[in-house]
């Protein structure tokens, strides 16, 4: 499977990519000598070239991870289903509440799948914002990493988030909770619109086991509850089921998937959202 992978990636290498980016580094030169009716010809050949390219690689990635990836998914989960172009909704993400409204939305690489019980969806989004400032355009990226949920028959009232970093000043019906917990406190600021729900939900081992999944991971960590479900959201500035462009892939590549898909047996089982701690 991964020799004929990197036999092709190879290919589409050598054939589209490096000549399209030898073009359009022509295409700089010519400019910059003076010549700019020749630039105009080899930038954009070489730009049409090198992104013809880059779209069959990125065809030959998801075919790769749609049997592989999906492989490893059954192994270690129920129910499993993958698509590695689609992605999460921005409805969906704007449910959660953890995150503002975005300029530029991007998700990819569903999965949908079942552990222990409880049902999850865990998609890769990227945000961005649109930013003028001095006559010039800047695009930010503002999120960027895994978003998941989970469903579960938790009754609850109101809505509760815990968040790493940011304040909830998009949404007005939220009130700033002091939890018991000083290192919680020091770690997490959290809101709710009901007092008596922040303290329901958030038991001590509670507070504990998101300490502790807080520690194992990089990135800032976002949670919320709300309708009977849970959204986590983790801002890890990377594109987690991604190959390499260049370089070979080997058996290793499912090392590191696997790695990332652990997070949803750690939420599950640290959190014990099979268990009715919350009745």
């Amino acid at each position: 499977m991964f020799e004929k992978y990197n036999e092709e990636k190879s290919q589409i290498t050598k054939t589209r990519i490096l000549p399209g980016g030898i073009g359009v580094g022509i295409g700089i030169i010519l400019f910059l000598l003076g010549y700019p009716e020749f630039m105009f010809i080899f930038l954009v050949l070489g730009g049409v070239v090198m992104a013809l390219g880059i779209a069959k690689m990125n065809r030959l990635s998801n075919e790769l991870k749609q049997k592989f990836l999906y492989e490893l998914l059954q192994n270690n989960f129920d129910n499993v289903t993958y698509n590695p172009a689609r992605g999460i909704t921005k409805s969906e993400v704007l449910d959660s509440e953890l995150l503002k409204n975005s300029d530029r939305f991007h998700s990819n690489d569903l999965i949908e799948a079942t552990y222990n019980g409880i049902d999850f969806v865990m998609s890769d989004i990227h945000l961005q914002e649109v930013r003028h400032r001095d006559k010039r355009t800047e695009v930010v990226t503002i999120f960027r990493g895994p978003f998941m949920k989970f469903t579960f028959n938790k009754n609850f009232r109101g809505k509760l988030q815990v968040r790493e970093r940011g304040f909830v000043t998009w949404f007005s019906n939220y009130s700033k909770i002091k939890m018991e917990s000083m290192e919680f406190n020091k770690k997490f600021a959290t809101y709710s619109t009901e007092d008596h729900t922040a303290f329901y939900i958030l038991t001590p081992h509670l507070m504990e086991e998101l300490l502790e999944l807080e520690r194992e991971r990089r990135g800032d960590f976002y949670f919320s509850f709300i309708n009977g479900e849970m959204f986590i959201a983790l801002d890890n500035r990377r594109d987690n089921f991604e190959l390499p462009t260049f370089g070979k892939v080997d058996e290793t590549i499912g090392q590191k998937f696997e790695h990332e898909f652990q997070i949803i047996k750690d939420i599950i089982d640290e959190l014990k959202l099979n268990k009715n701690i919350f009745k």
